[in-house]
């Protein structure tokens, strides 16, 4: 993209407009603004000024991105990194993609963060929606089926010999097991769709 493509932008935090050079390449250029010491790209393309290109893209739900994402030893020298300096407490992922990085945060040091992301492209949010709804669906379907299964073997489910009580009590535990507890998915996906976190549709408590 060349530059007479290019949008010139002031700070987006306190809109001045004293950028300072700090690190670039051929194809970006990240400016620290002299009022407010916020790194951010000074000219960029109209698409992404507009929203237009985060509507339309598919890349955050690439496979292999999420299969990345997800991965257990992703973000471990980034987790270990930010524990330095935030060993708990609230922490705001302002451009959290897929929510891997809360994800894995959560995951790792249950019940010391609480967690919100936010993010411009609306892909993988609604992927997020999707993945608590599927979350919660299953984890009632374990239950009822089990039941079900109980009630038409009779007593004789009850008996250690047979799996069917394991298999019952591992469903009713699998509803309490973070970092998404079936309570917890449920009380997120109402906050995102509701707007609770201060953006119609955003990642509350990825």
């Amino acid at each position: 993209m060349n530059s007479e493509r290019r949008l010139h932008r002031c700070c987006p935090i306190c809109e001045g407009d004293e950028p300072r050079p700090f690190w670039s390449k051929p194809s970006l250029q990240i400016v620290r603004c002299g009022n407010c010491a916020l790194l951010y790209l000074e000219n960029i393309a109209p698409q992404f000024a507009s929203g237009q290109h985060y509507d339309s893209s598919d890349y955050h739900l690439w496979p292999d991105k999420l299969a990345s994402d997800y991965s257990p030893v992703r973000f471990e020298r980034e987790l270990r990194i930010f524990r330095e300096f935030c060993p708990g407490g609230e922490v705001l992922d302002v451009g959290c993609s897929t929510g891997a990085f809360l994800f894995q945060l959560q995951r790792r040091f249950p019940r010391t963060y609480s967690v919100t992301g936010v993010d411009v492209a609306n892909a993988p949010l609604e992927a997020v929606q999707r993945a608590r709804a599927a979350h919660v669906t299953v984890q009632r379907a374990v239950v009822a089926v089990t039941q079900e299964a109980i009630r038409v073997c009779g007593g004789r489910a009850f008996l250690k010999r047979y799996p069917l009580e394991r298999y019952a009590r591992d469903a009713r535990a699998a509803a309490l097991m973070r970092p998404w507890t079936q309570e917890i998915a449920m009380q997120q996906a109402w906050e995102a769709a509701l707007g609770f976190d201060g953006q119609p549709g955003g990642a509350a408590g990825a």
